[in-house]
């Protein structure tokens, strides 16, 4: 492992924190809010989440030639099952995340049926951002409703 590994691991891992910790005090019973027609539900939200991680961290893992087990992460329709599949796909990534080194982050991944090749580095920064973007509109929802969100860096 390297420096920038590590500096991009521990940034992940943090994200992933922060977005718990908005996500696990959602409203119950607002699940199936949106705001407008057209965005997803807070349900929607979070698998989305666990989907485009595990669509973005196995192809980085097979280009590079690591062991992943996303196929054992199962998609849910639950709350409980929901937030157990985004936990269940961020364990793995972070697994994914401490076979590589630091070299591997500058390998190429592509994903041939959208026609997109990237660095392994710049995919899992862009996954990341994903993330927080996602984490932004849940605040968002939050406020909609008249409601106050958790705060990201309180205790």
């Amino acid at each position: 492992m390297g420096k920038r590994l590590d500096d991009l691991r521990f940034f992940k891992e943090s994200c992933d924190q922060g977005t718990w910790k908005i996500f696990k005090e959602f409203p119950e019973d607002q699940l199936d809010y949106r705001p407008f027609e057209g965005m997803m539900t807070f349900a929607e939200q979070i698998h989305h989440l666990a989907l485009a991680e595990r669509l973005v961290m196995s192809q980085v893992a097979k280009s590079i030639g690591l062991e992943q087990k996303f196929s054992d992460v199962q998609s849910a329709s639950d709350l409980n099952g929901q937030m157990q599949e985004l936990q269940k796909t961020w364990l793995i990534s972070g697994q994914v995340l401490n076979q590589m080194k630091d070299d591997d982050l500058d390998r190429d991944v592509v994903f041939p049926e959208r026609n997109i090749k990237s660095s392994a580095g710049k995919l899992v920064a862009a996954m990341i951002e994903h993330s927080v973007h996602h984490r932004g509109e849940i605040i968002v929802y939050f406020r909609a409703l008249g409601k106050e969100p958790p705060r990201r860096w309180s205790d």
